[in-house]
């Protein structure tokens, strides 16, 4: 595709805080519970998103909450277009655009499919940017659900626009540059009236801009005025629901804050969707390690939101002392770190369901990226390996995209394969470097995996880490699509 061309300072830029796996997962885009490792500055891997239970951060891009990985995905990066200037903070008050004459009308049914045919794939706003992707380049037909990452929320908790730039300024061939609603958002509108069946979700929050979240969901009136502000923000901007990606409840007692929250925007989506004559969404992208899923309220949780978006990746990262994978299927009883014994996909998958969340309520997520370790000389063949530090990346040290994988490490590497855990990784002897990452091998045993246990469909993260052929995104489709 064609570089950019210079673009204006935006108005709103995430600064980045970016940990390690997607949005809302082990350890790429939001902070796992162990270590605390330093956010990153590239937001490339949900989440809101990117991103461990408790998550740290990590130095990736993506969303993710594993207890002992950093968030990936969930926060944007501070880098811009070669040649540009990017701002250095955001702005945290009241979203002031004027959305008066924006035409948003859209034909919202609610959730078009049920079961495993939900697709949730994460757009995020600063793929417009380096990683040159954009709405036009989603693969829509092979999608049912884009959850847009992400939109801030202020200290007053107001939903706001989170990159004003790309959401709705940059201009698009077609577009009439002096109409009020262009950008990412624009485009998504258009990518609807394309494809019938497509619904469309704004994400809040993230790693970097959950701080917020804790103290106006303590109060009722917090609460309230929350709800009140995202329903209008998504009712403005022409999306079908809200996906919440608070990272993450610290205590119990703020998640019982969290489940309240839900309900107040249950409530307040509810109302708006009998006038509108829609029936809108609410997900949330939650943690898949132990520690931040014992905060969590899943039944109050469960009683409000359509599905939960499991954030089921990060559960590697360069916050631990040893390699592992960043998203096992299953927890492999070889790895000698007694620490990463819940780590897995079925680990999560079995206690939110013995929570009580019912299996189609609950959508497994799935990294399109993988996580690399230098000097990882130990081990078997690199995993279970002490290490030196992140590798290199696509965007950011240890964070590789997988269409990056397939053309730059898979031809030059030894892969492995780990039968229990279901997952490849890759290794080379000589520079001891260390690649963890999901192919179409894993990826279909993760659908196999869905299908029997009747969950609700798979989401990923995120749409700019796949092949231009969509190597991955072809194996959920095949799989999980009608």
């Amino acid at each position: 595709m064609p570089s950019l061309p210079p673009r204006p300072v935006p108005a709103l830029l995430l600064t980045a805080a970016l940990v390690a796996a997607c949005p809302g997962g082990q350890g790429d885009s939001t902070m796992s519970e162990g270590t605390g490792s330093p956010a990153t500055t590239d937001g490339s891997t949900a989440t809101d998103p990117v991103i461990t239970a408790g998550t740290t951060s990590g130095t990736s891009g993506t969303a993710t909450d594993s207890d002992s990985g950093d968030p990936t995905g969930t926060t944007a990066p501070t880098t811009g277009d070669p040649g540009t200037t990017t701002v250095a903070s955001t702005t945290t008050g009241p979203d002031t655009t004027d959305t008066t004459d924006i035409d948003t009308t859209t034909t919202t049914t609610g959730d078009p499919v049920r079961g495993a045919g939900r697709i949730v794939g994460y757009f995020t706003a600063w793929a417009v940017y380096d990683r040159d992707y954009h709405v036009s380049d989603i693969p829509a037909a092979k999608l049912t659900h884009v959850n847009y990452a992400f939109a801030n929320l202020s200290p007053a908790g107001e939903c706001v626009l989170g990159d004003s730039y790309a959401d709705i300024e940059k201009v698009y061939d077609g577009d009439d540059p002096n109409a009020p609603l262009k950008g990412s958002f624009h485009q998504l509108h258009q990518l609807k009236q394309q494809h019938g069946h497509l619904r469309t979700l704004i994400s809040v929050g993230g790693y970097t801009w959950s701080t917020n979240f804790a103290p106006n969901a303590a109060t009722e009136q917090g609460r309230a005025k929350l709800a009140a502000s995202c329903v209008k923000f998504m009712r403005d901007y022409g999306f079908d629901g809200v996906d919440i990606d608070w990272e993450f409840p610290a205590s119990p007692l703020e998640g019982q804050h969290y489940s309240a929250l839900l309900a107040a925007l249950r409530t307040e989506l509810d109302a708006a969707g009998a006038e509108d004559g829609a029936d809108y969404l609410l997900t949330i992208a939650a943690p898949a390690g132990p520690g931040n899923l014992a905060n969590l309220d899943l039944p109050g949780i469960a009683a409000s939101v359509d599905w939960i978006n499991l954030m089921a990746y990060d559960f590697a990262g360069p916050w631990m002392g040893t390699t592992t994978h960043n998203a096992a299927l299953y927890s492999p009883a070889d790895d000698p770190d007694p620490n990463n014994a819940l780590l897995s996909d079925d680990s999560a998958v079995t206690a939110i369901l013995a929570a009580g969340v019912a299996p189609d309520q609950l959508v497994l997520g799935v990294p399109f990226y993988g996580r690399s370790f230098a000097g990882a000389s130990g081990g078997q063949d690199g995993l279970y390996s002490t290490f030196s530090g992140a590798g290199p990346g696509t965007w950011e040290p240890g964070i590789v995209d997988y269409h990056d994988i397939v053309a730059n490490y898979e031809p030059e590497l030894e892969r492995f394969w780990h039968a229990e855990a279901a997952v490849p990784w890759l290794y080379d002897a000589a520079d001891d470097l260390f690649i963890t990452y999901d192919d179409p091998e894993s990826m279909q045993r993760k659908t196999d995996y869905i299908t029997a246990k009747a969950l609700g469909g798979a989401m990923f993260w995120e749409l700019a880490g796949d092949t231009q052929d969509s190597a991955l995104l072809d194996v959920l489709a095949d799989a999980l699509l009608p």
